[in-house]
This record gives structure tokens, sequence and C-alpha cells, in this order.
């Protein structure tokens, strides 16, 4: 087994040593095959790729995390990512992959036993986490992705298992360029939570907007809080979030939607959030009797709930509408709907909604009233193109052992192979 770090140049001058942080490599052999541990950080930077075993026999387990700050990085491959030597809240780097940048990828990876939160975009825009495998349910706050004020995060064919929330948007700060939460896509996915929600949207509320969000086709096997939980504060406005194809499995909570502006103990500015634009569709719950409770409840008049559309929304085989006993609408609530079948939903109570949406690039031209020179497509589901360029390249070969996270810089590629 080889610890192989390839650093190519951007202009093709050749092979440089770049700087390897790394912890120490373990070698065993296992019925003729070779398994690898490293142990420690590893700190990616532009241009870089991380292949977690792309021909391995056995599989590659790194234990520690990963940090991937700049552009153009790639993390994939068969291997493992694992977390579960670290106490709770000890690991190397305070979540499992921390991203900090744009054009990322994390792709094909298993990720077990994190100490924290696991995958953390922060800052960051045009990510992509694909067929990822997270098995998680070791220590509590384990949430599996969380977009913290990122821009066009795609979440797809990933299972997630975790104790804490499966995905949480988050706004921590306002210190980026553009701190919204917007343009999240969430599809062709299987989630279970132990604890907590499936999805949490704005307890962590630092953010002017979370807003163009779209879950569809997931497949929901298990959850304890409520699944669908959007609870914004600090005068956040969370909107157009758009919930669709959804299957649920459930055991008898008492509680599968909530949508209620808040103050929370997470919130630094004590006043609530608004909910505008929300529609669920073609939402099927089946499994044990329970209340599985539908929730709509306004601040004030100031922090309301406003829009939200409920279109083939069945619990149990009862369709959910305005009469249901599941249903709970409270005060400063208005345009709850729930279009019979093939009536059209609208949005504000006279036009149709429309079905384009503005992208993050898009919102951020019309919010600074200045021009942008890249545009997305207007759907949340339309992702932007991303390189082409595959994980499993093959430039030189370089090896390295260190106790130190490896640091990537400046078009460099990290393999971890046999």
């Amino acid at each position: 087994m080889k610890s192989l770090l390839r650093n190519k140049d951007r202009r093709g001058s050749g092979i440089t040593l770049i700087e390897v942080l790394a912890a120490a490599t373990m070698f065993a052999a296992l019925v003729g095959a070779l398994y690898s541990v490293f142990y420690g950080a590893l700190r990616l930077r532009e241009d870089s790729y991380l292949a977690f075993g792309p021909y391995l026999a056995g599989g590659a387990v790194v234990k520690g995390a990963v940090i991937a700050r700049g552009s153009n990085i790639r993390i994939c491959g068969r291997g493992i990512l694992d977390g579960s030597d670290y106490e709770w809240r000890k690991g190397p780097h305070p979540v499992t992959i921390g991203i900090y940048g744009s054009n990322v990828t994390v792709s094909g990876i298993t990720i077990r036993g994190s100490s924290h939160w696991t995958i953390v975009p922060r800052g960051s825009r045009h990510v992509t986490i694909r067929n990822v495998k997270l098995c998680n349910s070791r220590v509590q706050n384990d949430d599996g992705v969380n977009p913290c004020n990122s821009q066009d995060v795609l979440i797809t064919d990933c299972f997630i298992r975790s104790d804490d929330d499966c995905v949480a948007l988050k706004g921590l700060d306002f210190s980026g360029a553009n701190s919204n939460v917007e343009g999240i896509v969430v599809e062709d996915s299987i989630l279970w939570c132990d604890r907590a929600r499936i999805f949490l949207l704005g307890h962590e509320s630092r953010a002017a907007f979370m807003r163009n969000v779209v879950f569809r086709n997931l497949d929901i096997i298990h959850f304890s809080m409520t699944a669908f939980l959007l609870e914004p504060g600090e005068e956040m406005r969370l909107e157009d979030v758009r919930i669709e194809d959804i299957r649920v499995h459930g055991e008898g909570q008492r509680e599968l939607v909530r949508l209620r502006p808040v103050v929370n103990q997470y919130m630094r500015k004590k006043v609530p959030g608004f909910v505008h634009d929300v529609h669920f569709k073609n939402i099927r719950l089946e499994g044990q009797r329970g209340e599985y409770l539908v929730e709509l409840v306004g601040a004030d008049e100031s922090h309301g709930v406003r829009d939200v559309t409920f279109e083939n929304v069945t619990i149990l085989g009862e369709k959910l509408g305005r009469d249901s006993k599941r249903l709970r609408i409270g005060p400063h609530v208005q345009g709850a709907r729930f279009p019979a079948a093939g009536e059209r939903a609208k949005s504000g109570g006279d036009e149709p909604r429309s079905e384009k949406r503005v992208s993050s690039g898009e919102r951020s031209t019309i919010n600074s009233g200045k021009p942008n020179s890249r545009t997305t497509s207007s759907m949340a589901r339309d992702r932007p193109k991303r390189s082409s360029a595959g994980c499993c390249q093959s430039p030189q070969e370089i090896t390295s052992r260190s106790r130190r996270p490896i640091s990537l810089r400046n078009s460099s590629t990290a393999f971890i192979l046999i």
C-alpha cells in the first residue's frame, strides 16, 4: 500500500512536491489484499482531487477529516472516511468534511462515525454531493449535510443516516459577499434520522434569505422529531421552497410538518423570521397509526406564514385537506391552500404560481442592484455545468508520510491508493 500524492502544475510544467500534512499510515496484509489507514486531516486547495481508493481490493480508510478550501476540488472514490476514533466534538477539524470554496464535488465515498457535523459547505457555491453513503448515529450533533450561507448545492443519489438532522440549512454569519442560503436541491436519496429531524431550515438564521430550495424524490425510512421543520428567526425570509414526490415510513410519530417563525437559543437577534411560498406536492406517508400533525403558526402580525400549498398529500391513505383532523392552523397564517386533483395551485391568492425560479446569481443582482456577469439557470433543478474531469487521473506519483494534514495547492491531485 502506498499513500500517493500527485501534484501537476497548472501549466503542465511538471510534477512538484507539495506540502504534505497527513497522519501516520498503517499497513496490514489481509488475505492477499492490503488495507490502508490514514489518520489526521487532509487539506485540499485550488484545483485538487482526493480519491479514496478507486482500485482497492479491501478499501482505503481515512480516520480523520478533510478540509477543502479553494475552487475546483474533487473528493471521490470508493473508500471510507472514518471519524469513529474521535470523541464527540474532538475530531481533527470541527466537521468531517469542511468545504470553503466553489466548484467542489464529493462523490462515491462512504463516511461513518462522524464526531460532529459531517459535510458542511460554508460560504461556498456550486457544490455537488453525489452517491455518498453516510453512516452515522454514533454521537449527538452528527448532522448529515449542513449547507451554511452557501448557494447552488446539489445533494443527489445519497444515503444519509444520522442521529441529529439529516439535512440542515443554516445561516451562521453575514461575512460573505452573499450570505444567503439558496439554490439548494436534495433529490433521489434515502434519509434516516434516529433522534431529530429529516430537514431543518432556519434555527440558525443569520442570512437575509433562505430560498429557492427543492426536496424531491426522496424516501424517508425513519425519523423521530418533526420530519419537515421550517423555523426561521432573526428576520430571515424563508421562501420559495418546493417539497415533492416524498415517500415517508411512519412509526407513530406525533408531528410530520411544522412551519413557524421562532426565536430560539441559537439566534443572536431575538426576532422571528418569515415563511412564504412553500409547496408540498405528492407526499405519501404509510406505516403505523399516529397523529402525524401538520402545523402552521405565525409569530405575530409582522412575522407570519403565507402562501403554503398542500397538493396531493396523503397520510395513512387520507388526503390532507382544510378539514383534516391532522391539520393545525394557528394565528397569523394566510393563504393555506389544498387544491383538488387537476386544480392548478395559486400563489398570492390571485395569479397562477409562476414556474420560473430565479437563481442565486440572478437574486444577488436583484438584491444588490449591481450587474452580475454570471447567472445560473432559472430553475433550481437545472444545475450549472461542472468539470467533466474524473477522479481517476494518472499523473506521476510521489509518496509522502507525515503526522500533519495534507495541504494541496495549484492543480493538485491526491489519491489514497494501493
